[in-house]
């Protein structure tokens, strides 16, 4: 069945676990929202401006696909949010947990262009809307970790705007392809990258404060930097960036089997040592060092302008 809100808005609100079975169309917004219940969609949601679903104190789950042809598209649930729905909007797309997990097996595009027929039931403020918003974002935070799966071709990740895939306490594991305008950002505890990374023109930033451990190629317009507090980072994806390349680990090593190409400088620094057997190519300086451990290169290193230190 489907539940039509015109060119008006749908809202399905309760203080249990509110689930929806029907597919709904709005010419404004749709917003499922709960103040202690869990939110079950099984069911398209479209809609001329934003779509929210948003759980207080319970979860998410998301089965169906999500299209904000105006505005953004927001999941924010309180203890841990599972979505398996493509998502696409106009604006932003932001899947938030503040006390759970997440896992998303979706494709997310964000900042998509819609062409709104003539015939739409969709209202002339929201088709101003969606003329409007041109740039779109995504982010993806889970305060205990995030699982962004690449199930099928279906789940990349596009956006005009950055993508940020984040947890402030747990692991974070990303299989995704990721194409944007913008920046790149995955961070957690413990990092795994196996989706191949694309910005035109922002940077690419993976950090992890237990480690980290990248097997996909990164092309960045400006820089790269992988980065870990107490643990490794290896790295076996081929490395394009616009800009400076850096892979740094402050209590741990540097395990590098990734080609390097840049405009910039290259630096890669390990306390507990440095491996890199693939070559690199800079148009400035390349410095490789460890402040415990040994330094060991077996492949071709150049600098362009700049110079080759290793220590």
């Amino acid at each position: 069945s489907v539940l039509d809100g015109g060119s008006g808005s749908v809202e399905l609100k309760g203080n249990g676990k509110v689930t929806n079975r029907d597919n709904i169309t709005a010419g404004q917004n749709i917003v499922l929202s709960s103040t202690t219940g869990a939110i079950e969609n099984y069911s398209m949601l479209s809609a001329g401006q934003g779509i929210g679903l948003t759980s207080t104190a319970g979860t998410i789950l998301n089965n169906g696909m999500l299209s904000a042809r105006g505005r953004s598209v927001s999941l924010k649930g309180y203890k841990g949010i599972i979505n398996n729905g493509y998502i696409e909007a106009k604006g932003n797309v932001s899947i938030i947990s503040e006390e759970g997990s997440i896992t998303n097996r979706a494709g997310i595009v964000a900042g998509k262009s819609f062409a709104t027929p003539a015939a739409s039931p969709f209202s002339l403020r929201a088709r101003a809307m969606a003329r409007a918003v041109d740039n779109g974002s995504v982010v993806i935070s889970g305060k205990d970790g995030v699982i962004n799966h690449n199930d099928n071709v279906n789940t990349s990740i596009s956006a005009a705007g950055s993508v940020s895939i984040t947890s402030e306490v747990g692991a974070v594991q990303n299989s995704s392809a990721v194409n944007t305008s913008g920046s790149v950002e995955i961070s957690g505890s413990n990092v795994t990258n196996s989706g191949a990374l694309t910005t035109t023109g922002g940077s690419v930033e993976i950090s992890g404060s237990e480690g980290v451990t990248n097997n996909a190629d990164i092309k960045a317009g400006s820089g790269v930097s992988l980065n870990a507090t107490t643990g490794d980072v290896k790295t076996s994806g081929t490395i394009q960036a616009g800009e400076d390349v850096s892979m740094t680990s402050n209590a741990g090593k540097i395990e590098s089997s990734s080609a390097v190409t840049t405009s910039g400088s290259v630096e890669i620094s390990g306390s507990s040592g440095v491996n890199n057997s693939a070559n690199i190519t800079a148009n400035d300086n390349v410095t490789m060092s460890s402040g415990a451990g040994s330094v060991t290169n077996s492949s071709d290193v150049k600098a362009g302008t700049g110079s080759v230190e290793i220590s």
